[in-house]
């Protein structure tokens, strides 16, 4: 089975996510992953071919409230990660795609496909 797996750069989920993903591997299955460039290098260590994003920066020195948009609008409902995994869902045909809990335009892509997918929250 082929899967399409996508998240974030956000540090908690990466752990458990690739480590889902390598037991997918392992089982026999391909698993492509779609993530952002600060991700890439971790998923390449775990065997998993590749596709990178580039995320806006996080606002350093800003306001509290300048973060907490910055989250919504580039980690949570960002059109990049969604574009890009439209992109691989199109140019790939997973069986399946795999999505970070957290990344809801992810999610919405992963639904408009027709694919089946799964929300991971960890």
């Amino acid at each position: 089975m082929k899967f399409v797996w996508t998240m974030s750069s956000g540090g908690g989920g990466v752990p458990p996510q690739l480590a889902l993903c390598e037991s997918l591997v392992e089982a026999g299955h391909e698993v492509l992953a779609v993530v952002p460039e600060r991700v890439g290098a971790s998923a390449e260590r775990s065997g998993l071919p590749v596709e990178t994003f580039a995320e806006t920066s996080r606002p350093v020195g800003t306001s509290m409230a300048e973060v907490e948009r910055w989250v919504w609008s580039e980690l949570f409902l960002g059109e990049t990660p969604a574009m890009a995994l439209r992109e691989a869902i199109d140019h790939h045909g997973p069986d399946r795609v795999l999505v970070d809990g957290m990344s809801y335009s992810c999610q919405v892509e992963a639904r408009a496909s027709g694919v089946p997918y799964a929300a991971l929250w960890h």
